[in-house]
């Protein structure tokens, strides 16, 4: 979400002065260097507990994974990792 903020808005950011401390929770108000660094720590986040990512069994996502043509056998067992 935070990264498609981004896409849509960075000519917003072009001229926004840098703050001294950001303590707002609006996104609106943000630097550009603190949505990178969000952006960055929920990516980081979300790939935390590698071995539960790598056992999930993807059947039940089906209705929100926008599926590619031949591209199942890109994801590996964990046994191979």
């Amino acid at each position: 979400m935070f990264w498609q903020y981004l896409q849509n808005n960075r000519w917003k950011f072009y001229d926004r002065t840098k703050l001294a401390e950001e303590k707002s929770k609006d996104i609106t108000t943000w630097s550009i260097d603190k949505l990178y660094a969000t952006i960055t720590k929920l990516y980081n986040a979300s790939l935390q507990n590698d071995a539960l990512l790598k056992n999930t069994k993807l059947e039940g996502l089906d209705a929100i994974i926008i599926k590619g043509e031949n591209t199942r056998q890109l994801r590996l067992p964990s046994t191979i990792f």
